[in-house]
């Protein structure tokens, strides 16, 4: 039982704890918001204050691949971290370019000696695979990713280990014995 597409390479929280007590101010805060939000690199990039709403509890995001505004929820945590940030000009973070920050964390990867196939992007496959690990129901892993289509979750974030099939067998069958 092996799926189509191999689970997405991913970031240990070992891995993530580790490159976050290196990195400096602006490379750390802008690793983090990744981690929280799983946002494309240039949606973080280009994120201005006017998109965030604390007290409404919701980040306004454009999509770049859908042409459209998509909402975020903001949870305590992502609350609690943002409230942290300076304001000290209409960006949230202080890196533009996502090829700038995928360097500087390239730079913290090879110096840890972490997997070198690892990229900005894979801590937003990070932040997929942890929702799936969950248990987070399709439908809003789907909504949190932002995908064009549900089959690109299905493919890269939806794939079950045979423990994940067993408890299914067991859910079902302790279920049908209660009738």
């Amino acid at each position: 039982l092996y799926p189509i597409t191999p689970p997405p390479l991913v970031f240990t929280d070992e891995e993530l704890l580790s490159i976050l007590d290196v990195a400096e101010t602006p490379l750390f805060n802008h690793l983090k918001f990744l981690i929280l939000t799983g946002f494309r690199s240039g949606e973080s990039c280009n994120l201005q204050w006017s998109q965030v709403d604390i007290a409404g509890g919701k980040i306004d995001t454009f999509n770049e691949k859908e042409k459209r505004w998509e909402p975020f929820p903001i949870d305590l945590e992502l609350k609690i971290f943002l409230q942290s940030l300076p304001r000290d000009g209409e960006h949230v973070l202080r890196y533009r370019d996502p090829s700038k920050l995928d360097k500087d964390l390239k730079t913290i990867i090879r110096r840890l000696d972490i997997n070198d196939d690892l990229s900005i992007h894979s801590i937003r496959k990070t932040f997929g695979s942890r929702l799936v690990r969950a248990g987070v129901d399709f439908a809003i892993t789907h909504k949190l990713m932002r995908h064009r289509s549900p089959a690109t979750t299905l493919k890269y974030y939806i794939w079950f280990g045979i423990d994940t099939l067993r408890k299914g067998l067991e859910k079902s069958r302790s279920e049908s014995s209660k009738s």
